[in-house]
């Protein structure tokens, strides 16, 4: 049990770094969009 959820927690921890890459990415997307329109 110990080592399941050890994985879950790994699995957890690369998923929330997953989702700030993304947050991240999207942010970035938006200020060339507000810089440039024609940039996509």
């Amino acid at each position: 049990m110990i080592i399941i959820n050890y994985y879950s927690t790994l699995i957890d921890k690369d998923y929330h770094c997953q989702q700030k890459r993304i947050h991240f990415l999207q942010k970035k997307k938006q200020k060339a969009l507000q810089k440039d329109p024609f940039f996509l």
